[in-house]
This record gives structure tokens, sequence and C-alpha cells, in this order.
């Protein structure tokens, strides 16, 4: 949702390389979502979840949402 929200809003934050190949799980992200995943990676709003994993079919916390809400509040002032 954030990277739909970033695109609509027309977001400065570089992204949108490879980085999502570089997880062992890559292959568990949905088709739909690679795309907003190697941005936010690329991006550093995101870093995986440790030992080289996004563990994409997890339930994302509080402590996750706030996390990358607070990545892109500072990514984005670095930007402007």
């Amino acid at each position: 949702m954030l990277h739909a929200m970033m695109e609509s809003a027309g977001s400065e934050l570089r992204g949108g390389g490879d980085e999502i190949e570089r997880y062992t799980d890559a292959k568990d992200v949905s088709g739909y979502a690679k795309e907003a995943i190697d941005f936010m990676l690329d991006a550093e709003l995101i870093q995986g979840t440790g030992e080289g994993k996004l563990s994409p079919k997890s339930v994302t916390n509080r402590a996750m949402a706030a996390e990358l809400m607070y990545n892109y509040l500072v990514k984005s002032r670095e930007a402007s």
C-alpha cells in the first residue's frame, strides 16, 4: 500500500533495483508484490526479517509497520 501511495504522490525516492533476488525466500513473494518489494528494498525502507529472508507469508505486526513508516519519513526528508 505504501508503494502505491508513493507512486501516486510522485515520490522522489530512488528504488526499483533487483534487491529481492538476494533473499532465499524471494520465490515466495507474490507476483503482484515483487515490484513494490524491490522498490522498498532498494530505497532501504525494508531490510527483511533476518537470516537472508523476507518472510513474505508472515503477518506484519505494528512494530514492522511503524519501522516502515519511520524509514519512509526519514528517507523522504533526506531526498528533499
